[in-house]
């Protein structure tokens, strides 16, 4: 190999694409894991009960389920990299506005749980629409992720 030259990126990485959306679902993805972590600290840390921390993670849960039909409806008819980047976006601002409201201790359940209740819409329009970019991305050109296992490259 000469000086200066890489070695081809084998697979799926090979797609400008794809590299695209593994960096925006790793992102995402690292970001929400955090939210499940810190949430039910956050809603303890303002005098929250159990109970509190309950309601805050029934707030994601029950609207993410429910906007899962219509997101995937929605992910069908309009462009998805404009689904998906609305979706982020407001999962991003719902929870930057929950840590802001917790750092300047003017948190209180109530808005915890709605802030929660826009992270789950929010993952509601993204999830179909991410499964289906994903399928996209790296099973077209290189059937099952070139060999890889990946969860996105699953039947469904």
């Amino acid at each position: 190999m000469q000086a200066g030259r890489h070695a081809p990126v084998p697979g799926p990485l090979q797609s400008r694409n794809f590299r695209l959306l593994l960096a925006c679902n790793v992102i995402s993805v690292t970001g929400t894991a955090v939210a499940i972590v810190a949430t039910p600290f956050a809603v303890l840390a303002i005098g929250g009960s159990a109970s509190d921390v309950g309601y805050v993670a029934a707030a994601v849960l029950v609207p993410g389920i429910f906007f899962l039909l219509l997101g995937g409806v929605v992910a069908d008819r309009l462009p998805r990299h404009q689904v998906m980047t609305a979706a982020n976006a407001l999962q991003a601002l719902a929870q930057a506005a929950s840590a802001a409201l917790v750092l300047t201790g003017h948190a209180q359940v109530w808005q915890l749980i709605a802030l929660a209740t826009a992270r789950g819409v929010g993952w509601g329009f993204y999830f179909p629409r991410q499964r289906a970019c994903c399928q996209r991305a790296c099973c077209t050109n290189y059937g099952r992720a070139g060999g890889i296992s990946l969860p996105c490259a699953g039947s469904g």
